[in-house]
C-alpha cells in the first residue's frame, strides 16, 4: 500500500504488487493490521509515529534439554543483558526472547543471555531451530495510541497494542475480532465505524497500559509474576541480590 484516499462512502487504496503492477482498491471500511512499523499509521498520524521510540527484538527457539520450568513465563530483570529478556518453554521447545534499543546489538544481548542461561538454569544439547527478529515499540507508556479514522480501524501492534513484555498477540486477536463486529453493526446501519470501534476498543487498550504499571505487575495478587513462590526459595542473600537487581532495572527503564 503506498498511498489511501478517504471519503464520505469509502476509502480508496493505491496498491503496487510484487510484480510492480499498480493496484486500485476501493472498500466502504478497511481494517489495518499491518504491524508495528505501520504504513497505514504513518500516514494517518505522522507526528504521533515521528515520537515513537523504536527497540529491536531478537528471538532464539532451541531445541535442547532444559531445566526452565514449564508452564510459565520466565522474565529475568537483569539491565545488564537486556532491558527485556524472558525465556518460555513452548511445544518443548526453548524460546528465548531480548529486547535492546536501536544503537545496541540485539545479538550481543542474546548471547549474554544465552551464557546466564546455559550457565544457571542448566541448558544442555542446544540446537537452534528458529532465529526471528523485528523493531518493536512501546506506545502504551505514553499514550501513544492511533486506532485510525472514520473508515480505517487499525489493529493490534500497529495501534499500539503491545504489552511490556512484547506480546500483542492476544490484543492483536481481541481487537480483531471487535473491528470485524463494528464493521459489520455500521454496514448495517449504514454509518462509519470509527467511533464505535474507538468506544469498544477502550477495555483493551486499558488493559495494555496496565501491564506498564510495575507496582501492581510485579505485587499485586494474582499478577504476571509469582514473587511469594520465587521469594519462599530464597535465603535472605539471594532476596537482597534480588531486590537489586529489581531495582536496577526498574531505574534502567528510565534512562
Amino acid at each position: 500500500m503506498q498511498s489511501f484516499a478517504e471519503s464520505n462512502d469509502g476509502v480508496d487504496l493505491f496498491c503496487v504488487k510484487s510484480d510492480e503492477e499498480r493496484l486500485h482498491v476501493h472498500s466502504q471500511i478497511v481494517i489495518a493490521a499491518d504491524g508495528g512499523s505501520s504504513n497505514m499509521v504513518k500516514q494517518i498520524a505522522p507526528a504521533l509515529t515521528a515520537r515513537l521510540t523504536w527497540y529491536v527484538a531478537l528471538q532464539e527457539t532451541y531445541a535442547c534439554r532444559s531445566h526452565l520450568e514449564p508452564g510459565f513465563f520466565h522474565f529475568f530483570a537483569f539491565p545488564e543483558i537486556s532491558p527485556y529478556p524472558s525465556a518460555y518453554i513452548k511445544d518443548n521447545l526453548l524460546v528465548m526472547e531480548v529486547v535492546v534499543r536501536l544503537e545496541d546489538k540485539a545479538t550481543q544481548a542474546m548471547a549474554r543471555f544465552q551464557e546466564h542461561l546455559w550457565k544457571q538454569i542448566g541448558i544442555e544439547q542446544a540446537h537452534l531451530i528458529r532465529w526471528l527478529g523485528c523493531r518493536v515499540t512501546y506506545a502504551a507508556p505514553r499514550g501513544l495510541f492511533c486506532f485510525g479514522t472514520e473508515r480505517i480501524l487499525v489493529c493490534g501492534e500497529a495501534s499500539g497494542l503491545l504489552n511490556l513484555f512484547g506480546e500483542g498477540i492476544s490484543s492483536a486477536l481481541a481487537s480483531g475480532r471487535i473491528a470485524g463486529k463494528v464493521s459489520v453493526n455500521s454496514i448495517e446501519q449504514k454509518v462509519p465505524p470509527g467511533r464505535f470501534y474507538r468506544q469498544e476498543i477502550e477495555t483493551e487498550k486499558r488493559k495494555t497500559i496496565s501491564t506498564f504499571n510495575y507496582k501492581t505487575l510485579l505485587f499485586r495478587e494474582g499478577s504476571a509474576f509469582n514473587f511469594k513462590k520465587g521469594l519462599h526459595a530464597m535465603d535472605w542473600k539471594e532476596r537482597l541480590i534480588f531486590c537489586q537487581n529489581l531495582l536496577k532495572w526498574r531505574l534502567t527503564l528510565k534512562t
